[in-house]
């Protein structure tokens, strides 16, 4: 849900042109968001648009980064260039601002910006970045409920799926100017 209401917000604001910058497909959040990125796009009658799509590895540092300037450089010099990103995480989107500040892209005049996940910084950055707010100190207090249960109960429980709300938080870098 919050993957698609960061692309529903983008696209609510003017935005069709929308690039989804995600990690790698192994990892059942980054399949979540990515297809809540095309269910919005679907929605709202928008062509998915696989050239509009970076899978990244993220698994070093120095992975995340060389991968992401080279995502960000290849979108943004392509003939059907994005109008926004929506990224996967928050990490993503704050490397994502700072390197297309480095490219002499203004966000969100020139691209718009959109994270998930928001972090502490978000409010900080400038601009300050849109994002999806999880709520991941109550994931980290149910998780630890289960494990105590499960430590105490030593008896097979039945696999259990809890979903939590994702919240957006609206900044200055999703914003149409």
């Amino acid at each position: 849900k919050g993957a698609y209401d960061a692309t529903l917000h983008l696209i609510n604001n003017g935005f069709k042109n929308i690039a989804h910058i995600n990690s790698d497909t192994k990892l059942s959040m980054a399949t979540e968001r990515f297809e809540g990125y095309k269910k919005a796009l679907f929605d709202a009658k928008i062509d998915y648009q696989p050239d509009l799509v970076q899978f990244l590895d993220t698994t070093t540092a120095q992975n995340l980064n060389e991968n992401l300037a080279k995502a960000i450089k290849v979108l943004m010099s392509a003939k059907n260039k994005p109008d926004s990103i929506f990224t996967a995480t928050d990490q993503l989107s704050t490397k994502c601002l700072a390197l297309l500040n480095q490219l002499g892209f203004k966000v969100p005049q020139d691209v718009a910006l959109i994270g998930f996940s928001n972090t502490d910084l978000a409010d900080a950055l400038n601009p300050s970045l849109s994002t999806i707010y999880q709520p991941s100190f109550k994931i980290g207090s149910l998780a630890a409920k289960q494990l105590l249960s499960l430590i105490d109960d030593k008896t097979k429980t039945p696999f259990e799926t809890m979903l939590l709300e994702t919240e957006i938080q609206i900044r200055t870098s999703s914003l149409k100017s």
